[in-house]
């Protein structure tokens, strides 16, 4: 699974990039993390906020050389330098998202656990800083069985003005990567680090790495099969005549493997009108049909399958109160959105 690996061994770099000239405990956080089975994506960005915590007492005249020095830290520093941090990207940006403030809140939190687990600090500071809202994380933004038919027909029929310039050679990449996104309710992350070699034609399956580095084979149907193999033939033509050597299965025009905010754009393109009612992100497709899926089968278990995870109470974000109140009974993912090409 190099493609994976490509995507970690990239996280990891700029990890060790980043702490190269900082204390040490910066080193241990980073172990301590790794033995929490924290992602190297997840590591790497706890890593950014602390730092930008570190370097913010030093800046301020706070010792900050040992890890002693950090242990001596109070509630009332982390509250001014929260503040502080809030105002000085306002006035940069204009404003401050909710999704910063909620990373920035778990990164500290897990920075201080550390600290707290090694003995280094009395007092956990954090235990008095409030959770920040996050009404982007709180509000469940879905597609509904019609608006996913309407993005797969756009994807085809070029119906959206944006969606247009997404068509001509890339639409068979386009229409790929939204089928694995939808019917194979597949992460973004897996879907950009498939490699071409992951793809099992004989038996009609594909190995992707989900998240926490756990390798999962998903079953294939005929129509998926059939819009993977119009890719690849295509993929493989782009190929040849620009010399590109990537591994990936899904390249972008840079002739790389594509990003995770190429994904969002397709995405986006595609969902036409949809995207002023809702926010689209890539994850959507993915919480789009476990949620869809449980509307329709009232099976728990089954969603939980479906999407490869590994407890029930991470399948429960999509099981609200008002998704158990309207579901109703079917079959198959497949019978969600319908597979036309079999």
């Amino acid at each position: 699974m190099i493609g994976r690996m490509e995507i970690e061994v990239k996280y990891i770099n700029n990890i060790n990039r980043l702490i190269k000239n900082e204390p040490e405990y910066m080193e241990l956080f980073n172990v301590f993390m790794i033995a929490d089975d924290k992602t190297a994506k997840t590591r790497l960005n706890y890593i950014n906020n602390v730092i930008r915590l570190v370097h913010y007492l030093k800046d301020s005249g706070v010792p900050t050389e040992t890890i002693d020095d950090i242990g001596r830290l109070n509630v009332e520093t982390i509250r001014k330098y929260i503040v502080d941090d809030d105002n000085h990207i306002i006035m940069k940006n204009g404003k401050i998202s909710d999704s910063y403030k909620y990373i920035r809140y778990f990164s500290l939190n897990c920075f201080f656990k550390f600290l707290e687990d090694g003995d280094h600090i009395s007092k956990n500071p954090m235990r008095k800083i409030k959770t920040p809202s996050n009404e982007r994380m709180k509000k469940k933004v879905y597609l509904d069985v019609d608006e996913v038919k309407e993005i797969e027909k756009n994807v085809s029929s070029g119906n959206t003005k944006r969606s247009r310039l997404y068509l001509s050679q890339w639409n068979e990449r386009d229409e790929a990567i939204i089928n694995l996104g939808f019917h194979k309710a597949l992460r973004v992350s897996a879907i950009i680090s498939i490699n071409i070699d992951d793809i099992n034609w004989e038996d009609k399956s594909l190995s992707v790495i989900e998240k926490g580095n756990n390798p999962r084979h998903v079953h294939l149907s005929d129509g998926t099969i059939k819009i993977l193999q119009s890719w690849v033939q295509k993929r493989n033509e782009y190929v040849r005549e620009n010399g590109v050597k990537s591994p990936a299965l899904f390249i972008s025009n840079k002739s790389g493997r594509i990003s995770q905010k190429t994904v969002g754009r397709i995405l986006r393109a595609y969902a036409g009108d949809i995207n002023k009612e809702k926010r689209i992100v890539p994850h959507t497709m993915r919480s789009s049909t476990g949620t869809n899926y449980y509307l329709k089968t009232g099976n728990a278990r089954a969603v939980q399958q479906l999407l490869g995870q590994k407890s029930l109470a991470a399948t429960q974000k999509y099981l609200d109160d008002t998704v158990q109140q309207r579901r109703e009974i079917t079959d198959t993912v497949e019978d969600l959105y319908g597979d036309d090409n079999e």
